[in-house]
């Protein structure tokens, strides 16, 4: 028996309010939670389709990593071998393209990862390092940082309009900012 007139467009309202409620959703942005140890960030981000693979937040890293056993795990292939600098000196490392995005992102940005071993590397205890996010992904984002409740938003950098913008400069490689502690000016902090 066919429903009457009001009962389909009640009908329709309600698929169409479910639907927009969806759409609103998926568009903000989430905070994700992190692990905070050794004094370094931590956090769960998608690659290809593998979800929650443990990196590192590493401000002062210009190009993000992945571990080479997970590289291999995601069958990633290199298409390149570039020269690497880090604390570690200098490496001639491989380079693999991933998608790699955080929790709660709707959008993927395909990276280029440099591979290599991660073994060794500082990790939340009984956890294992999967990747480094450097700065190539972090600067698409205005971030922001609760440590009280451990969680991290990244806000586009068009929906910035209600944050407070900290400007900072890259001394060697490392985001520093300018700032007055007291009555002494202070130039170089650095945010790590």
């Amino acid at each position: 028996m066919p429903l009457p007139p009001l009962a389909n467009k009640i009908r329709i309202a309600v698929v169409l309010f479910l639907f927009a409620s969806t759409t609103h959703l998926n568009a903000q942005q989430y905070p994700q939670t992190f692990h905070y140890h050794q004094k370094l960030i931590f956090l769960r981000m998608k690659v290809e389709h593998t979800d929650s693979l443990l990196f590192l937040m590493d401000t002062g890293a210009n190009t993000s990593a992945i571990d080479s056993e997970t590289a291999e795990m995601l069958k990633l292939s290199a298409f390149q071998r570039d020269t690497v600098e880090g604390t570690m000196g200098k490496m001639l490392a491989p380079s693999v393209w991933a998608n790699v995005r955080h929790r709660g992102s709707d959008s993927a940005k395909k990276l280029s990862l440099t591979t290599y071993s991660l073994k060794g590397a500082p990790a939340p205890p009984g956890q294992k390092l999967d990747g480094i996010l450097g700065t190539d992904y972090l600067k698409q984002f205005a971030i922001t940082i609760d440590f009280e409740l451990l969680q991290i938003h990244f806000n586009r950098l068009a929906d910035t309009s209600s944050l407070v913008v900290l400007p900072f400069f890259m001394d060697n490689g490392i985001p520093a900012i300018t700032s007055k502690i007291g009555h002494k000016n202070c130039s170089g902090i650095s945010i790590r």
